[in-house]
C-alpha cells in the first residue's frame, strides 16, 4: 500500500510538472505575440504580466524538481 501511494504521489508530481510546462509555453507564445505586435515597444504593460507569470511558473517548477 505504502509503495503504491509513493508511486501515485510521483505519478501526480510527472503531472503536475508537464502541466506547468504547458502553461509555460502558452505564455510564452502570447509573450512572442505581444512581442511582435508591439513593434519591441518593451512599455507595453502585457509583456511584464506575462513575464511575471513565467517568473511565478518557474518559481513553482523549481518547487516540484527532484
Amino acid at each position: 500500500m505504502n509503495s503504491l501511494l509513493k508511486k501515485n504521489q510521483k505519478q501526480l508530481k510527472l503531472y503536475k510538472k508537464r502541466i506547468m510546462q504547458l502553461k509555460a509555453k502558452m505564455i510564452y507564445r502570447q509573450l512572442e505575440f505581444e512581442r511582435n505586435r508591439a513593434n519591441s515597444d518593451l512599455n507595453n504593460p502585457n509583456i511584464y504580466f506575462l513575464l511575471s507569470q513565467l517568473w511565478d511558473i518557474a518559481g513553482e517548477y523549481e518547487k516540484l524538481k527532484d
